[in-house]
Order: structure tokens, then sequence, then C-alpha cells
């Protein structure tokens, strides 16, 4: 099976906008970042497990608000009380995420198909990126 991403019959290339007589390094780049996993992850009100002590792809799950806790892999984002929106190039973190959170303390939800990470690049004297989901 092909990666069919969820921008496929929305995305143009080209140059759009005040571009003309701008020097290339000028111009901010749109990309979308593929073969990425996102993951939605909430964790039931009635649950007695205590979010401090899961741990998964050595990260923490961050319990203030707009926190993000991430290494090379793996991005987990607070995105609400009890809830979060983890993202990872492992093409096997949702198996971890399921024997870690079970189905009786959280709920598991692949976005990987209906989401997609938007790459933005401004080009100046330090190369500065950010993403955006």
């Amino acid at each position: 099976m092909t990666d069919i991403s969820a921008l496929e019959n929305i995305h143009k290339r080209g140059l759009f906008g005040d571009h003309q007589e701008k020097n290339e390094n000028e111009l901010i780049s749109v990309a979308e970042a593929k073969h990425l996993q996102i993951i939605q992850i909430v964790h039931y009100k009635k649950s007695t497990l205590q979010i401090a002590s899961l741990n998964l792809d050595n990260l923490k799950f961050p319990e203030a608000t707009m926190l993000v806790n991430s290494n090379k892999d793996t991005r987990i984002l607070w995105s609400g009380p009890s809830n979060w929106l983890l993202v990872s190039t492992k093409k096997d973190i949702l198996s971890s995420v399921q024997k870690i959170c079970d189905d009786k303390n959280f709920a598991v939800t692949d976005l990987s198909h209906s989401r997609a990470i938007i790459r933005s690049e401004e080009h100046t004297s330090e190369l500065q990126s950010r993403e955006t989901i």
C-alpha cells in the first residue's frame, strides 16, 4: 500500500504571491512533511492510572499547558487536559502506544491518514523552520 497524503488533491506546487524581483533566499517555502505517524491519546477521566508513571520512547507525557517533549524520532504535544498528540517517524510507534496505553485507561486514535503536517521555512541569514499540524 502506498502512502496517500491528506493534501493529495489540494496542494499545488509553484510560486505564489509577491515573488517577482525577489531573490530565492527571501522567499518562504511550504511543503508537507511526509511519512509521519500522528496519534491522538486521551486519558479517561475515570482512570486511576497516573500519567507521570508513563514513559513512551524515553519520553514523559507533558502535563502542563502547551508543553512538548521530544527526541530525535518522536514528539508528544500537550493538546488539552488529559489529551496529547504524538508525532513520530517510527512506523511501529502505534503498537508501542497501544502496549503502554491500554483500552481501560486511554482512547488511542491513529490520525496519520486524516491529518497533514506542513513545514514552512523562511530563508534568512539563519535558517528558521516551523511545523504546523
